[in-house]
C-alpha cells in the first residue's frame, strides 16, 4: 500500500484518484477548485506541498493596516506577528476560505539539501496557503469563487504548489 505522500507524488486529478472522493461528495463544496498536484523531486519526497499565493512579511503587514478598520478594536501598535495574524483572518474573512494559513515555504528552485535545518532559517518565503497535500486539507479546498475572490485580492496572480521549509518530522501524524 502507497503511503498518501507516494500517492501524492504519482497522482493526475483528471479524473480523480480513487483514495480522494469525487468533487460531489462535498455538498457543502459544490464547486471546489481542483489544482494540479505536480510531481514533487525525489529529495522533497517526504515534505508537504502547499497550494497557494507568495507574499512577503511586509505585505502581510501592510495588508493588515490597509484593512484595521474592519478589525474590532484595532490596536495601531501591535506587533508585526498580531498584525500578520490579523491579515490572515482578513483574508479569511474576505475570501471565506475557512481552512487559509500562513505557511512558510522554500523557494522555487531550491534544490539545496546538505545539512540544512529548514526548520532555523527565516528567510523562506511565506504563503497564503488555502490547502495541501495532506488529505483533510486537499478534501476541503475551497470552491472556485472563494479562490476567485482571493486571487483578485493578489492582484489576479495565479496560485501554485510550494514545498513546506519545515522537516516532515515538524509534524505529528494525520
Amino acid at each position: 500500500m502507497l503511503s498518501l505522500g507516494q500517492s501524492m507524488d504519482t497522482m493526475s486529478l483528471s479524473p480523480p484518484p480513487s483514495h480522494l472522493p469525487p468533487n460531489t461528495d462535498n455538498p457543502a463544496i459544490p464547486d471546489q477548485i481542483v489544482p494540479p498536484v505536480p510531481r514533487r523531486p525525489q529529495e522533497w519526497k517526504n515534505h508537504r506541498v502547499f497550494y497557494g499565493f507568495t507574499v512577503s512579511r511586509d505585505w502581510l503587514i501592510t495588508y493588515c493596516e490597509q484593512n484595521s478598520h474592519r478589525v474590532r478594536n484595532y490596536q495601531p501598535d501591535n506587533t508585526n506577528f498580531t498584525k500578520i495574524y490579523l491579515a490572515r483572518e482578513l483574508l479569511a474573512s474576505s475570501s471565506g476560505i475557512k481552512g487559509l494559513e500562513i505557511e512558510r515555504v522554500l523557494p522555487k528552485g531550491y534544490t539545496e539539501r546538505g545539512g540544512d535545518d529548514l526548520d532555523s532559517n527565516a528567510c523562506w518565503p511565506r504563503l497564503v496557503s488555502v490547502c495541501s497535500s495532506m488529505r483533510s486539507s486537499f478534501v476541503n479546498r475551497p470552491s472556485k469563487p472563494q479562490l476567485e475572490k482571493l486571487k483578485s485580492i493578489m492582484g489576479g496572480r495565479e496560485p501554485d504548489w510550494y514545498v513546506d521549509a519545515h522537516l516532515p518530522e515538524h509534524y505529528s501524524e494525520d
